[in-house]
Parts: C-alpha cells; structure tokens; sequence
C-alpha cells in the first residue's frame, strides 16, 4: 500500500514548502559551526599558554620547584607593584642561613618541563622586573630569568642557553650555543646584548625562541617595553637530545664567586609561558 508524505491518510503533517526545509536546515548548520569553532579556539588558546603566574596568592603556587635558602628567600608582597597587584620577592642577604643546600646560591623558582622548548619548538614569555633603586651589587651579575638545557647523560653542566642578569646599571641577555653533538666544557658560542635599566619602574619583557642549535636556523627576540631591543639570529641552544626544559626565575649568584654586603632584591611578576600557538599579545604583561 502506498502513502503519500503529508496525506492525512498517512497520518504525516503536510510537507514544509522546500525552501523552507533549506533555510532551517542552513541555520542549525551554521549554529554548530560556531559552535565547534568557538569550542576550538577556547582550546586553542587555553593549550598556547603553557604556564602562568601572577603572583596574587600569597602562596607560592603549586607546580613551582623551590630552589632556596629559607621562608624568607621568597614571597609575595603588594606594597611596591602594580596597584591592585601582588609579585614575587626574591632576597638575598648577606651570610644566607639555613639547611638548603640553596644557601649562598640563589633563591629561585623553577618550572619543568617547559615542552615547546624541550622539544624544540617555539616558546614565548612575558615578563615584568622591577630592579630597586639602590640595587648596587658588587659582582658582574644576578641571573633573574633562565632557560636551562637539559645535558645529556655523558656531559658536564654547562651555562644555560639563556639568561638575563641584572648588573649595575644595565640589563645583560646571553645566549649560549652549541652545534657539536657533544660539549666539552665550553660551549661553541656565546653573545651577549645589553639593555639599559630603569631602576625603581616596573619593566616588561617578552622573549621569543625558534629553538635551534644547528648552523644558519634559530632566531632568538627581546622587547622591552613594546619595544624591540635584541634580535639574534642563528643557533640559540646546545645540540642535545631534549631542548631546553627548565624555566627559573629569581635571583642566583654565588656569593663566593663575589660577596655581597648588603640585601639584595628583586621583584617578579604577571609571568606567562607560551608556545608555538602563543604571539606576543599573548604572553605581554
């Protein structure tokens, strides 16, 4: 027996005129398009950050490896930032006592691992410093951001692939590479860039890594303030089996290699890792 669709004898409503069906069916189309595509750009940039940190609790936040002397070394205040704003102290006094074995050598916090990095692909950070105004120290440098290698099993430790000290009067960024399969002690390379300092201001920067420890690829950027202030091309890290891993910041120097005489500090914040998906909107305190 045969029905025709919309016969009342098939017990079916009639049939929406076709153009009708078309449209309704182009909007709930369109309507899980967006769907799927908001969905996918939430995610999107939720997986480009890889780390954050703005520093408002008044704990260290969990996922950090602590690397100093005592409760003191760091912590996070609000008398001296952002308005409405918390950051991370890190001190250094003369004499550190303490059980760590972290004692006279640095007062850090370190984050592993930095994934885009150990793998070698593209990794951004966001940065602000704030360097007091009588920070005077009597030694070359304070290592306050680093971005460590992780050596392979038959090297020695050896400088990191990046750093950025704070010196008397100026910011100093060294890069450290090494094409060779294996680094016998000093590395292959080494440049440095100096960048003027504004004591007593909160300073921003964003870094940029195309990791590479082979000849003629690797691209290496620093802005401060917005503006561009280092572009470094070529090899950037050493020739290992896993990239740079270890993120830290803080404040280490040994104070055998140059004692210091009175408290030194400096102070972190609005800290954001990111990797190949991330831009410099992203990760720009």
């Amino acid at each position: 027996m045969f029905f025709r669709l919309g016969s009342k004898r098939a017990g079916l409503p009639n049939p929406q005129p076709m153009e009708k069906i078309i449209k309704n069916t182009y909007r709930t189309l369109t309507k899980l398009i967006g769907f799927v595509v908001v969905i996918g750009l939430t995610a999107s940039a939720q997986a480009a950050i890889e780390w954050s940190d703005d520093f408002e609790s008044s704990a260290i936040k969990p996922g950090w490896r602590k690397a100093f002397c005592n409760s003191q070394s760091i912590t996070t205040q609000n008398n001296r930032s952002i308005p409405g704003s918390r950051y991370m102290q890190t001190l250094r006094v003369p004499n550190e006592k303490g059980s760590s074995q972290y004692c006279r050598v640095r007062a850090e916090l370190w984050k592993r691992p930095i994934v885009s990095a150990a793998q070698y692909r593209e990794t951004w950070v966001g940065i602000q410093l704030l360097v007091p105004g009588d920070w005077s120290p009597r030694s070359n440098w304070h290592r306050v951001v680093q971005m460590h290698q992780s050596e392979d099993s038959w090297e020695t430790s050896y400088q990191p692939s990046f750093s950025l000290s704070a010196e008397k009067n100026r910011w100093k960024i060294a890069i450290v590479w090494d094409t060779r399969r294996t680094t016998p002690g000093k590395a292959e390379g080494h440049k440095n860039y100096y960048i003027p300092m504004d004591k007593n201001e909160w300073e921003s920067f964003v870094f940029h890594w195309d990791w590479s420890h082979s000849k003629g690829e690797g691209l290496f950027q620093a802005w401060k303030n917005g503006e561009p202030v280092v572009t470094h091309r070529g090899p950037n890290t050493y020739n290992d089996k896993v990239g740079p891993r270890t993120f830290q910041i803080g404040n280490y120097r040994r104070e055998s290699s140059g004692k210091f005489k009175s408290s030194m500090q400096v102070y972190h914040d609005n800290l954001k890792i990111g990797d190949e998906d991330s831009s410099f909107s992203d990760v720009a305190p």
